[in-house]
């Protein structure tokens, strides 16, 4: 596994992996605890019943909360991880868009931030070290 420079981007997309991954788990427990609370007058979701998103959600929620902080190591894998969680919360939310189409929204659109700073300008550690010249 190799190490990559760890940059503002990198720590700003972990950061925001928590928040998706909390917020996840947050929504997934009250559809779990609350069905009408969060979800109202549907039954099912997507070809879900509201039970079964709720717990697809807070495993989600947890599983992307442990990426992000393996995130911050800086390793290639936890980045490719990083980056299909991240896709799969995308896919998540826009199924929910048409029970909660604002929430969805938003969450997609700090996904697609956190999938820019994922992705753009990332180099091995090796090779973002500067380059030493012997006079």
């Amino acid at each position: 596994m190799e190490a990559t420079r760890r940059g503002g981007w990198s720590l700003l997309s972990a950061l925001l992996m928590v928040l998706i991954g909390l917020f996840g788990i947050f929504e997934g427990a009250t559809a779990l605890r609350h069905k009408r609370a969060i979800f109202p007058n549907h039954r099912q979701l997507a070809l879900l019943t509201v039970h079964s998103w709720g717990w697809i959600l807070v495993i989600l929620g947890i599983v992307t909360v442990l990426a992000a902080c393996v995130l911050l190591l800086g390793l290639v894998l936890a980045r490719v991880v990083a980056i299909v969680l991240v896709m799969l919360n995308t896919l998540a939310q826009v199924a929910l868009i048409g029970v909660q189409p604002w929430l969805s929204l938003i969450m997609v659109g700090v996904s697609a931030l956190i999938l820019g700073g994922l992705t753009v300008g990332h180099r091995p550690a090796a090779a973002a070290l500067p380059a030493t010249t012997t006079d």
